[in-house]
Formats: structure tokens, sequence, C-alpha cells
């Protein structure tokens, strides 16, 4: 999504942009998120310019999605927005720009036929000045989701991290990465607890972890039905062009453990940066 505001007086003006998206995802208006460093999403919340993530997504269903949507905030050419809500269609839809958010309140409102869920994104940039003759692009991007969900035991996991590493004279602006992780006790079956959860991640040539990131992480013992996220650190090689597959290791001290890949396409470039 670009929009491109061009100053065509020849006095200075102050322009901002606010993007607000309709999340509906199938038969859900009121789809939740889930948010890197944040977890699931189910009510109002804001990030600043400071707590940006690098990308958002939405799901017709937290536990078992058959549509997924994704939206990048840093990365790419988007331009670093100041502020990011996710919210109810109805709340925001009614402010033309300063929309407050009312933290722990649900997406939903008082319709002609009852209550209501319709969830929505809001992304803000704020004003700034425009000299005669000057312009400015705002770029975000969103469309389908690249989660990849294996539902079988030990534990529900999803991983989800850009799919490409694009290299232009020798930089890219998405490196390092950011691969998060989603862990859930909600496997068909389950019976108990999960007790001394670890994850590994296995990189090939082509990936290294970034500085002060480590291959294993801890996670907290997961009671039937809870869930966690952790995220990973990762930085690619421009030399090693094409796909590159990693593996998730994911085991505990009383239940069977199981491995999750997920690929990723480097383009371009020569060198560690």
């Amino acid at each position: 999504i670009r929009y491109r505001v061009v100053n065509t007086d020849n006095t200075a003006h102050s322009v901002g942009i606010r993007i607000l998206l309709d999340t509906m995802l199938g038969t859900n208006d009121g789809a939740p998120f889930r948010i890197p460093g944040t977890g699931a999403v189910t009510t109002e919340m804001e990030w600043d310019s400071l707590s940006m993530p690098p990308y958002y997504q939405a799901f017709d269903d937290l536990s078992n999605p058959t549509v997924q949507s994704q939206g990048t905030l840093i990365g790419g050419n988007s331009l670093h927005p100041d502020l990011f809500v996710a919210t109810g269609w109805q709340h925001i839809n009614d402010t033309p720009w300063d929309y407050t958010t009312n933290p722990g309140a649900d997406y939903g409102w008082w319709s002609d036929w009852g209550y209501y869920y319709d969830s929505a994104a809001g992304i803000y940039w704020s004003p700034v000045s425009l000299a005669p003759g000057e312009s400015k692009d705002f770029v975000t991007y969103y469309g389908l989701g690249g989660m990849d969900i294996d539902l079988q035991p030990p534990l529900v996991t999803a991983l989800t991290a850009t799919n490409s590493i694009v290299f232009l004279n020798g930089t890219s602006s998405d490196n390092p990465f950011t691969l998060t992780v989603y862990l859930s006790n909600s496997s068909p079956g389950v019976t108990r607890a999960a007790r001394g959860v670890t994850t590994v991640l296995s990189l090939p040539d082509g990936l290294r972890f970034a500085a002060g990131e480590n291959a294993q992480h801890d996670i907290p013992d997961l009671d039937i039905g809870e869930e966690y996220q952790t995220s990973y650190q990762i930085k690619a090689k421009p030399t090693a062009a094409g796909q590159q597959v990693y593996s998730l290791w994911v085991g505990a001290t009383n239940i069977t453990s199981k491995t999750v890949q997920k690929d990723i396409y480097v383009f371009g470039g020569s060198g560690w940066i």
C-alpha cells in the first residue's frame, strides 16, 4: 500500500496519514491478532514508534486458522509508523484522526442486530511539513499471511517470519529478521501439562544467529490450553542466494519431541553484513 502526498501549493503544509484496515477474515469480522513480542491480541492495544513490532498477523481463528493475513510495519520499503493500533473497526472509524485506544476493551459494538465484533488495524504516520513542490511516500504492506502451523502432538507449533530477504548493493532492511515461534499445549488428545519445554533452532550455512542470540530457548511449563511465544533474531548471508531451510526442534522432559521446518529465500548481494 503506497500513498504519495505532493504539495502543489506555494506554501508549506503539514501532512500526516492514517490507514485503517478492516481485518475481516473468512466469516470472522472480529478477527484476532498475533503480534511479535506480545502474543495473541483479542482486545484493544497500541504500539508507539519505539515498541513497533516488525509485523502483525490476523486470523479467522487463533487455534486452527484457515485464513490468515500479515502486515509489514518495519522492513522492505515500508515507512516506519509512529503508531499502530489493534482495535474495533466501529470504534476507530467514528474518529477522523486522534483515536484513543481503550486497553482491554473488546472489538464489539451494539448494532441493530445485537452486539457485533469487528476488528481493525490502524497505522499512523504523524504530520510532517512539506515545502512547496515537496512530496513524501507512505508505504506499508498487507496481504496473505505466511505462518506455518503444526497441530500434531506434543505441542501445537507455529513459525512465522519474512518469506524472503532481498539484498540490493549488499544491504537489506530486513536483515536481521525475526522468527517468532508460537507454542500451545492444545494438540488433539492432549491430557497433561508440558514440563521443561525447550526449543532448539538449527540454521543452514546461509543463515546465522544475530549477535547475542542463542539456538536454545527455555520455555515456561505449559498447562493444558496454555500458550507461549518466543522469537529468534537471524541474519542471512547475501551470497547464499536461493532457498534456505531451517528447522526448529521442540521437546520437553515429559513429552515426545518433534521438528518443524520453514523456508526462506535469499536474493542478491555478496558477503556477510
